[in-house]
């Protein structure tokens, strides 16, 4: 951290995505398939691995299977609750002319009650096996395993034929299949002192020179300022955004941030193509300039 004679403070931090995912798998199981590569552009929602499904088929079939007798007898109860309703109102028509027992008026009554409650238990059944079928079939789904943003693959830790859980078991199996950045959220992290941190505001304009391109200033600008300090190092965490974004840009980066205070005005950038930066073997980058006719480097 440090202050120029004009009140620029300057800060080193690194180039992070503010989103960047592990894809892994919810289930436990043998990797089939892994079609992404490191460096692969993906899009949302593209596949990414596919996981061995058999046990989850095989859950899922039997699932459907109980569905279908559970619904046989919901069927089944439904004509017994027809036939035990019919013997209830003959036996109370009978009754109210004195032809048969109080007994057996009693026992359609219950027989008849106890089908009630049949068809509703076997309702309920059904229910459940919709439920269990329902998760069957998402426990089949995550087996297709589907990148949750766009961005680009950094690394593949996973291969067809190892196994993968959501956590370690016993060090046997993997935990990711792989990690995916996205390109259009990079920015810059970095940590100032907290006796700086009065000059510095949300939308302040800033400059970023990455150490791979020491010759290039970047446009930025101050994204957040995080409202905690750190009592250790006694710094607050600085989220500095990009103008525009440059292909140039990759996460990790080292880079040096410099903040303009208000009245110093941040050097006006020219942009020129990536091809017209030539490097010297010194490891300088340089440009050709056309002066009165003639090419000057």
């Amino acid at each position: 951290m440090s202050v120029s004679a004009g009140g620029i403070l300057s800060a080193s931090g690194y180039v992070v995505a503010q989103q960047n995912s592990t894809i892994s798998s919810m289930l436990t199981s043998m990797v089939e398939q892994v079609r992404v590569t490191t460096g692969d552009h993906v899009h949302k929602g593209q596949l990414v691995a596919v996981l061995n499904d058999s046990l989850q088929r095989v859950s899922l079939s039997q699932q459907q299977s109980q569905l279908a007798m559970d619904r046989a007898r919901v069927s089944e109860a439904g004509a017994m609750l027809v036939q035990s309703r019919l013997a209830f109102w003959r036996q109370s028509e009978l009754a109210r002319e004195n032809l048969t027992s109080q007994a057996s008026l009693d026992q359609a009554q219950a027989t008849f009650d106890s089908d009630v409650a049949a068809l509703k238990a076997a309702h309920a059944q059904v229910m459940m096996d919709q439920a269990a079928v329902q998760s069957a079939k998402i426990q089949l789904a995550e087996t297709r395993i589907y990148a949750p943003f766009s961005g680009v693959v950094t690394h593949v830790y996973a291969h067809a034929g190892e196994m993968i859980s959501p956590a370690a078991v016993g060090g046997f199996t993997k935990t990711g299949i792989c990690d995916v950045v996205d390109m259009h959220s990079l920015e810059v992290s970095v940590d100032l002192n907290e006796e700086y941190l009065m000059r510095i505001h949300v939308g302040m304009p800033a400059s970023v020179v990455l150490s791979a391109y020491p010759a290039v200033r970047f446009a930025a600008h101050v994204l957040k300022v995080i409202p905690v300090v750190n009592k250790t190092q006694a710094t607050v965490g600085i989220r500095v955004g990009f103008d525009r974004l440059d292909p140039r840009i990759l996460p990790g980066m080292q880079a040096q941030v410099l903040f303009y205070p208000a009245g110093v005005r941040r050097p006006t950038l020219i942009r020129i193509p990536t091809q017209a930066v030539h490097r010297n073997t010194n490891g300088k980058d340089f440009v050709y300039l056309i002066e009165n006719g003639r090419l000057k480097r």
